[in-house]
């Protein structure tokens, strides 16, 4: 089941707090061949139950090859916690987990006439560079985690509201897979293994049209 922390919270209520502010009623313009620009806040939602919930800042850059399509690239940062169960319902903090994403992007628009909202999907498919910042607990037991950088695709959907032909609030959900393999040695072993590092993203942001 999806945990979802006071942070997470935070974070939706902020997105619908955004959809209910009033702004002027403003159509979306054709955006073929025009470029945006935009950052975004999203909470992380990782699948492992044995990470913590997080918090991603990134941004995205996008062209519109046609009113329905474009392309585009987006990166960001999220640090996550991470922790080793050691007996039912009993845990020992591993470190955090940093996961800087490259990820390229194919978003298919959904102009409606007269609207100043515009939905769109997008897919996704890029690397993720991993970083291990091992806990007091793992520095003390002379142990070092190193994982490796990992493919990762992306499958979402959001909604782009323009309040006016060059400023856009954006709202998006969106899943990442990604496996990545950790290598831990210590004390004269050396153990390596595949883990789960899928999560979902749930956030809000801005974007400007140029």
């Amino acid at each position: 089941m999806m945990r979802i922390s006071l942070a997470g919270k935070k974070i939706i209520w902020f997105v619908l707090a955004l959809l209910l502010v009033p702004v002027a009623v403003y159509a979306a313009p054709d955006r073929t061949g025009k470029w945006d620009a935009g950052f975004n806040v999203s909470g992380v939602f990782p699948s492992d139950s044995d990470a913590d919930n997080s918090v991603y800042i990134g941004g995205n850059l996008a062209y519109g090859v046609t009113d329905w399509f474009a392309v585009g690239v987006e990166s960001g940062w999220s640090r996550i916690g991470t922790s080793i169960p050691i007996s039912p319902g009993v845990t020992l903090d591993a470190g955090d987990l940093t996961g800087i994403p490259l990820l390229s992007d194919l978003i298919v628009r959904v102009p409606i006439k007269d609207s100043q909202v515009q939905p769109y999907g997008v897919l996704g498919g890029g690397v993720i560079f991993w970083s291990f910042d091992e806990s007091s607990l793992l520095k003390a037991a002379g142990v070092t985690v190193n994982p490796s950088t990992s493919f990762a695709a992306k499958l979402g959907g959001g909604l782009d509201w323009f309040i006016n032909d060059k400023t856009i609030l954006n709202f998006e959900t969106s899943y990442v897979f990604s496996n990545a393999d950790i290598t831990a040695s210590g004390g004269g072993v050396r153990v390596t293994d595949s883990i789960n590092t899928d999560y979902w993203m749930i956030g809000a942001g801005m974007k400007f049209v140029f």
